[in-house]
């Protein structure tokens, strides 16, 4: 038998030179991947418990589904073991070798932050996030960094990514800080419409910081002018709708609902 299976196509230069076939999930590897997934949860939902990480780290020793399992299992240990001290030369070691893979599993994001084990926070564009959503699955990422500029295309709205982004069912359920870098009014309007204007029926519960990074209008686009009728339609109301929910909303660093500021 030929090392590799060839289709019909094979001549057709038109088709993509990394097809893959769907190879299914054996049941035992299923279940160590919804075991994994559950644990995820569990350290979302409890991101102080070491114990949970700990859970984890035996998981992947027991029953590795790659040959980095073991490396990463030794580097959740070790960064729980030092806790808040100055990074290893053997945590950096095993982040040197294995790191831009289990980085990869979370793509289109990048600049990944890790914390006792795991990536916890990320950057990404509006447009790629709102089209593979997923990609904050697999870490227990709480922390979104986005970037709405520049447009994936001339002609295509930015407002788009935003839109899909915020209405993400995974985004609303496990993101708590989102930052936003890079915008103006438009852009905020939208956001603060999304999250809790009248138009918008399922909010975001797992949410509980939103900052504003680097805005080219003033703190004051988001606070109601008056006119009853520009703040419903601009979605500046909102601030005050989300303020009982929202531990702090900032502007460029002022703090304008939430914490008092420092």
């Amino acid at each position: 038998m030929a090392a590799h299976q060839r289709s019909g196509h094979e001549g057709n230069s038109s088709l993509p030179v990394t097809q893959k076939l769907h190879v299914p999930l054996s049941p035992r590897e299923q279940a160590i991947r919804e075991q994994r997934a559950s644990l995820i949860a569990e350290i979302r939902a409890n991101p102080s418990n070491d114990q949970i990480r700990l859970d984890y780290a035996a998981l992947l020793e027991k029953a590795p589904l790659c040959t980095s399992d073991k490396a990463r299992a030794s580097l959740i240990r070790l960064q729980v073991e030092r806790g808040t001290g100055p990074e290893t030369d053997q945590e950096r070691e095993i982040l040197r070798k294995h790191g831009t893979t289990w980085e990869s599993a979370i793509a289109p994001a990048d600049e990944a932050r890790w914390d006792r084990g795991f990536i916890v926070a990320a950057s990404v564009r509006a447009s790629d996030f709102s089209a593979r959503p997923g990609c904050i699955s697999s870490e227990p990422i709480q922390t979104l960094r986005v970037s709405i500029y520049p447009r994936p295309e001339a002609f295509e709205d930015p407002m788009w990514g935003v839109h899909g982004m915020i209405q993400s069912p995974i985004f609303k359920a496990n993101v708590v800080r989102l930052e936003i870098f890079s915008g103006g009014a438009p852009v905020l309007y939208t956001i603060l419409k999304e999250m809790g204007g009248p138009r918008v029926t399922d909010s975001t519960p797992a949410l509980r910081e939103v900052h504003f990074h680097r805005f080219t209008d003033s703190r004051e686009c988001a606070l109601p002018s008056g006119n009853k009728y520009r703040d419903e339609m601009n979605g500046t109301h909102s601030v005050a709708a989300r303020a009982d929910r929202l531990d702090v909303i900032t502007f460029n660093g002022i703090v304008v609902s939430g914490i008092p500021q420092l």
